[in-house]
């Protein structure tokens, strides 16, 4: 009897994957799938780590979460503290509807206004629906995006 591939399913994907590139003292990583009690403390171990490695600023693009659960907002607030003792921080970069929520919530909340120690705040989560708004500073403190709208149109200023 012969084997048809087509009857074998595919793997499942992944629960959460994580993909980084560092650019001078910034880390970014692409966080996509679900951040839950299962693999929360994988993103912390891979925060603590860049941060031993010179890493001070961490850009957690958080398009791709499709899922926070409580275990999700703890990490993210232990990733806060740990890259706050260095010194350093963390910036939500296009966080889901479903985590800014969370974060108000819980009162988590601080993790949506970052100050990259310089005054200029990088993710703001100041719409009362639920929706995040988005700036994204230059280095010489001018703004290169910001999209107060919600509807996902960028405006550049």
């Amino acid at each position: 009897m012969s084997s048809n591939p087509s009857n074998h399913h595919d793997s499942p994907p992944p629960v959460m994957s994580l993909s980084w590139a560092r650019e001078a003292a910034t880390t970014l990583v692409r966080v996509c799938g679900e951040i839950d009690m299962s693999n929360a403390h994988h993103l912390v171990d891979l925060v603590a780590r860049l941060g031993r490695e010179e890493t001070t600023r961490v850009v957690l693009d958080l398009a791709g979460v499709r899922f926070v659960d409580l275990h999700g907002v703890r990490a993210l607030v232990e990733i806060d503290r740990l890259l706050g003792q260095a010194g350093g921080g963390v910036t939500l970069h296009r966080p889901p509807r479903c985590l800014t929520r969370l974060l108000r919530l819980t009162g988590a909340h601080h993790l949506m206004l970052d100050l990259a120690g310089d005054g200029r705040a990088d993710t703001l989560g100041a719409a009362g629906d639920g929706r995040a708004t988005t700036l994204a500073a230059a280095g010489d403190g001018r703004a290169e995006t910001l999209d107060l709208t919600g509807d996902g149109r960028a405006r550049t200023v």
